[in-house]
């Protein structure tokens, strides 16, 4: 799948092969097209000709609008608008006068107009809302109002000109040949970089499907932020930050630029772009979504490997509903709208015992894994699954439904499941261990224990050794359950530059920090580790667990039992020397 960051090199390759034939044939009064002219970072990184991300100038002429920015006649591909043919004469009254004849030109000769805006001196004529139609768009011009436009400046230059106006016309052999010699030596070294990048990415150990990097523009409160050059085989992505600086927003920047459901559509801003690297299957892809635009993701949906969880995780389907497909389908939907309920593991675990006995035993196997044997049984009564708890000390309790469990379980055993039956119909003759894709958790330490806090990261692993999952959290417990290879995004917000975020992990080395030490540091930046009930005379314990300060304590008592208050207060002088 190509993306518009990436068409250029397709594009400079078409205009080539045609500028070659055309010479060749000399079928051409002008075979000649026009490349960027500044050697800026966008050049440095394969963009050839005129633009931005978002949009691609092809033209043929020499002379530019210095108010718009762009040449003054040129092919747009335009991710938003698709594709069309924009002539420009803002800066100059004496080219808006030569282009009034041409255009008339022009329209005498198609049926599709050029639209003039005479506000802003501008003719825009619409080719297609598709920007991937832009191969057949460009032939259709090259071949029909090209060569009127190449005929009307053979007929009639224009020579009159405002002082500090660029002049308008043909692009000589001289100034092609300057421009095509610098793209084709920036190709060359752009080319043995990235043979060498992907030759290293190729060799590196990674996830089937994992997230690399993702640009956010305009989107919530962020107005330009980068993430890039992410470990393809990590499992964990931890997200961090104080309430309201953008934790949830990048999760949902994640949702939205893998999925091509148009249920979507309203949650993205006009002027919204989040384009994503990703890898599947050892390659690489490029998608990119815009208000409107879903066209580059239509042909393949990553969203069906894409699930999205918000904070609310307690809420499933009724029994009657059977776990059919409603608002529900949607699968990253739950971290837009807290009303968006989970598979009801009742009406699963009933019907599999009926119908399904291997799928009855996936899911009770893994309700017991991830809930480290604390659901050590399950029994179906009169349709409906009751879970026996055995407790840390090895006691059994009494058999209770799942509305009756404890929330922390519920919450946990409520989202795996919901994972399971989900990829199970994108993976549907897969073992849940080889599943794979990117499941985003908002606040997964919601109803948790810290114990459970801590485990979760682990058994998810085990359960899910091929899924990535990109979480959200205020706790650094469960951070003490991530691998070694986990990524630590801190999301930041200031009023002049938005929402922008840092990545941590290659600068604290978290899995040797104790949670305090986690607390304290750039991850969570927490200032008030002391107690406010404290008083100031009495000294700080810095144990590291609390048995060591229940040991130390007996150990002062012991002490003190031989100690009158001259002897104490002698070692309390000598300690202070």
């Amino acid at each position: 799948m190509q993306n518009l960051e990436r068409v250029h090199e397709v594009v400079f390759n078409f205009l080539n092969t045609w500028s070659e034939q055309s010479r060749t044939r000399n079928n051409e009064i002008n075979p000649y097209f026009y490349m960027r002219s500044v050697k800026d970072d966008r050049f440095k990184r394969g963009y050839w000709f005129p633009g931005n991300d978002s949009y691609l100038c092809v033209s043929f002429w020499a002379g530019g609008d210095s108010f718009h920015k762009t040449p003054n006649i040129y092919f747009d591909i335009h991710e938003k608008y698709g594709c069309r043919v924009l002539i420009v004469s803002k800066d100059s009254d004496s080219k808006y006068r030569y282009f009034l004849k041409l255009v008339d030109s022009l329209n005498s000769a198609d049926t599709i107009k050029y639209i003039a805006n005479k506000r802003v001196k501008i003719w825009i004529k619409q080719l297609s809302n598709n920007w991937l139609d832009w191969q057949k768009q460009l032939g259709i011009f090259i071949i029909k109002d090209k060569r009127i436009i190449d005929k009307y400046i053979g007929d009639e230059q224009l020579t009159e000109i405002e002082e500090f106006v660029s002049k308008f016309g043909f692009i000589t052999a001289k100034d092609f040949d300057t421009m095509y010699s610098r793209v084709l030596k920036e190709r060359d070294a752009l080319k043995a970089t990235e043979d060498d990048k992907q030759k290293e990415f190729l060799n590196r150990p990674k996830l089937p499907f994992a997230l690399l990097g993702i640009n956010i523009e305009n989107f919530q409160g962020v107005k330009s932020a980068i993430i890039k050059d992410l470990r393809p085989d990590a499992n964990w992505i931890f997200i961090t930050g104080e309430n309201g600086y953008g934790k949830t927003t990048l999760l949902q920047a994640i949702a939205l630029g893998l999925s091509a459901n148009p249920d979507l559509e309203k949650y993205l801003d006009s002027n919204s772009r989040i384009s994503t690297e990703l890898v599947r299957n050892n390659e690489k892809a490029f998608p990119v979504r815009t208000k409107g635009n879903i066209s580059n993701l239509e042909s393949y949906d990553y969203g069906q490997f894409v699930l999205g969880y918000g904070p609310a995780r307690l809420n499933v389907q009724s029994k009657s509903s059977e776990n059919k497909e409603n608002k529900s389908i949607n699968n990253v939907l739950g971290l837009f709208d807290n009303e968006v309920l989970l598979k009801n593991i009742n009406y699963e675990l009933f019907a599999s015992n009926h119908s399904d006995t291997r799928v009855y035993e996936e899911l009770q196997q893994l309700i017991k894994d991830v809930t480290k044997g604390r659901i050590s049984k399950i029994e179906i009564r009169e349709r409906e699954a009751h879970f026996v708890e055995t407790l840390s000390n090895g006691d059994t309790l009494d058999a209770m439904p799942l509305g009756k469990l404890a929330a922390g379980f519920r919450s946990i055993i409520n989202i795996v499941i919901d994972i399971y039956l989900r990829f199970k119909r994108s993976h549907p003759d897969t073992k849940y261990l080889d599943f794979y894709g990117i499941v985003l958790i908002d606040e997964i330490e919601n109803h948790l224990h810290p114990i459970l806090q801590r485990e979760l990261p682990i058994t998810l692993t085990q359960v899910f050794p091929k899924i990535q999952f990109i979480i959200s959290t205020h706790s650094p417990i469960p951070l003490l359950g991530a691998d070694k290879n986990s990524i630590i995004l801190k999301a930041n917000r200031l009023k002049t530059e938005g929402v922008t975020f840092e990545r941590l992990d290659e600068e604290i080395d978290f899995p040797n920090l104790l949670p305090n030490t986690i607390l304290t540091s750039p991850i969570f930046g927490f200032k008030g580790i002391f107690s406010e009930s404290k008083d100031d005379d009495d000294f700080v314990r810095a144990e590291n667990t609390y048995a060591e300060v229940q040991t130390n304590d007996e150990q002062t008592s012991r002490i003190q039992k031989h100690l009158n208050k001259e002897t104490a207060s002698a070692i309390l002088k000598l300690l202070k020397k």
